[in-house]
């Protein structure tokens, strides 16, 4: 996918894979893209995500994401990037290269969660009962979860206008492996920590 402008959507660009233990997405490309995301009725899927990429089962399983390219990308959303894997290593391979975030508050709609559908209250990342997999949390720049071989290649997360606490850390990586970042430019979000991986600064 090339040289598109997307523009007051719930989600920007997003690979996701739901069911199947033996299915793969895989060598996707998305390049020269313009996207703007903000929040909405939780009736749609997303919350201002700009790019998704995650494996999480309908059922009990999911399959696996892998060869995943973005490049040349600037994004201004109400939510931070989101690359999530419900069973550990099943997203893996994924660049992101001269990639511009910057998130910010414009809408009425409810900030502090995330869109972990088709999750509901599913462990291991329970919900609470009757959110239908809208998680709570102050969102960082970008998140990666349970990802591995993640590699961020100058790329910039900003901030713009919120209210106070409304966002976290311009990186969280949790549970992942082999994840890097050259050329990084971003820093917390009134104060918060610039990257954190596992819950610590780095």
């Amino acid at each position: 996918m090339s040289d598109c402008v997307i523009r007051d959507s719930h989600r920007g660009v997003s690979v996701s894979v739901g069911t199947g233990t033996n299915g793969y997405v895989e060598n996707v490309l998305f390049a020269n893209l313009v996207i703007e995301t903000r929040h909405t009725s939780t009736d749609w899927w997303g919350c201002g995500e700009p790019i998704v990429v995650r494996s999480a089962p309908w059922h009990d399983e999911a399959g696996a994401i892998r060869r995943v390219r973005f490049s040349n990308i600037l994004a201004r959303g109400e939510n931070g990037v989101l690359i999530h894997a419900t069973a550990p290593g099943s997203v893996h391979d994924v660049l992101l290269s001269d990639v511009r975030i910057e998130l910010a508050r414009w809408t009425g709609y409810p900030g502090g969660r995330q869109d972990l559908r088709p999750l509901d209250h599913a462990a291991p990342f329970p919900g609470e009962a009757g959110t239908n997999g809208l998680r709570a949390i102050t969102p960082p720049g970008i998140l990666i979860e349970n990802a591995d071989d993640v590699r961020l290649r100058d790329v910039e997360v900003v901030w713009g206008e919120a209210p106070a606490g409304e966002y976290g850390a311009a990186l969280d990586v949790r549970g992942s492996r082999e994840v890097s970042w050259t050329g990084w430019r971003g820093v917390g979000f009134d104060g918060a920590a610039a990257i954190l991986v596992d819950g610590s600064a780095a």
